[in-house]
Order: structure tokens, then C-alpha cells, then sequence
């Protein structure tokens, strides 16, 4: 938290007003067991969710532990806190951008579900540098060919001209409701300092796609193969 504190300081953001916030119900999606559609878990009646304070004018802070693809952010969250009427709403994620896919037991192999990817190509599209996709992807299916400890991470050069908060404001641009009334801005932990919170577990491949084993750069390159090939089965 290092990082978001230094960042949230340093711009002269904080309220020193304190918020509680108590989480008893809520509404969560889900994806369904077929895959093809996303829908809502239902809220357990034991657990509301409200907020005890008079957020009207003010900046707010939300910390979540990922933004992955922002469906409920966009869908739901952002829309409630709106209703609130504060100045801004800073949304905080203590997990870096999520950016490639997982292959070693979380869920996470197809591209097009993750915000930080769409943002990425949303940003090659409006550069005029949409060509690069392609390129990738004639790179890619050159690289699926070798020998699996051979192959490199080609998607890593689609993120190489972009910093991360070129990414963020895409990202934040992206999920922010037509219908939004509050300033909006998210901030990601930066990998640096997730490293520094956690030096003794070094496992930064959703972050970096430095995996630690050659399958799962094969899985990175057949990850973004389908991508451009619009196919939507897992790449492992």
C-alpha cells in the first residue's frame, strides 16, 4: 500500500474524513457453468452492504484486490457510489494490471476478459499502430512452432511503447458509466511495489509474463493466437 499512499499524497487527494463501510449483502457476477454468459449470484440476506457517512462533495477511495475485467464496476459499483454525489471516486486496486493469462489453477487464459489487454489495444487503435496486432500475431504463430523452451512471450512487445498509467486512464476510461456524475481515476499497485510488500513471493507472470516455467509462455503465445483468431476456448 506503500505505493497507492505515495501516489494518493503526492496529488493532494486525501480527505481526512474517516468512512465505514459494512458489507452484509451484495450482488457478485458469475460466470456461468457453460461459460457463455455472465450472471449475478443471488445476495445472501444475511449480509447487506451500506455505507455510514454523508459522501456528498467529497473524494472517495475504493480498494479492491484486482480489477480484472471491470463488468461490476462498470455494471453496478460505480453507479451506486454516484448515488452518493461525491466530488470523485478513486478506485485503488492492490494487484498490479492484469495483463496475461493464467495457466498454473486461477481461471484467467482468454485475453479479451482482461480490462489492461482491451485497454492495450484500445490505445494501439487510437495511435494508428493497430498493424502491430498483426504483426504479433504472424510472430506468434511462428513462436507456437518451436520447441516449447524456446518460444519466447511475444505479447510483451504489444505493451513495450505504453507506460502503465496510459493504461490505467484507458482502463478507468473504459469501465467509467456514460450516466457517471463523480471525477473517476484508478490506480494500480504498481509491480515494484508489490515485490517490496512480498519479497519472498517473486510469482509476477499476470504482471509481467515472466513465467516461471516454458509452458506457460507457450500458453501466452496460443493466448493471444486465439485472440486474433476470435476463438474463445481456454489456451491450455
Amino acid at each position: 500500500m506503500d505505493a497507492i499512499t505515495h501516489s494518493l499524497g503526492r496529488r493532494a487527494v486525501v480527505d481526512h474524513d474517516i468512512v465505514t463501510m459494512v458489507k452484509r449483502w451484495g450482488h457478485r457476477f458469475t460466470i456461468h457453468a457453460d461459460e457463455r454468459e455472465l450472471g449475478w449470484i443471488k445476495p445472501h440476506p444475511a449480509q447487506p452492504f451500506y455505507i455510514k457517512a454523508d459522501l456528498a462533495g467529497k473524494r472517495i477511495v475504493i480498494i479492491d484486490d484486482s480489477i480484472v475485467r471491470g463488468t461490476t464496476l462498470r455494471t453496478s459499483i460505480l453507479r451506486i457510489l454516484d448515488r452518493l454525489k461525491p466530488k470523485k471516486i478513486i478506485l485503488v486496486s492492490s494487484s498490479p494490471q492484469i495483463r496475461y493469462p493464467d495457466c498454473y489453477g486461477i481461471d484467467m487464459s482468454r485475453l479479451g476478459d482482461f480490462a489492461a489487454f482491451q485497454a492495450a489495444v484500445h490505445l494501439l487503435k487510437e495511435s494508428g499502430r493497430e498493424n502491430l496486432l498483426q504483426e504479433l500475431y504472424l510472430k506468434a504463430k511462428l513462436e507456437i512452432e518451436k520447441p516449447v523452451e524456446q518460444q519466447r512471450n511475444i505479447m510483451q512487445e504489444l505493451y513495450a511503447g505504453m507506460t502503465d498509467q496510459q493504461i490505467s486512464n484507458k482502463v478507468a476510461e473504459m469501465v467509467r458509466p456514460a450516466d457517471l456524475n463523480a471525477e473517476m481515476e484508478i490506480i494500480y499497485q504498481s509491480v515494484d511495489y508489490l515485490h517490496r510488500a512480498s519479497p519472498l513471493h517473486e510469482g509476477d507472470w499476470y504482471f509481467t509474463g515472466n513465467y516461471p516455467t516454458p509452458g506457460g509462455t507457450k500458453v501466452a503465445n496460443r493466448a493471444f493466437i486465439y485472440y486474433m483468431e476470435g476463438r474463445k476456448e481456454r489456451a491450455y
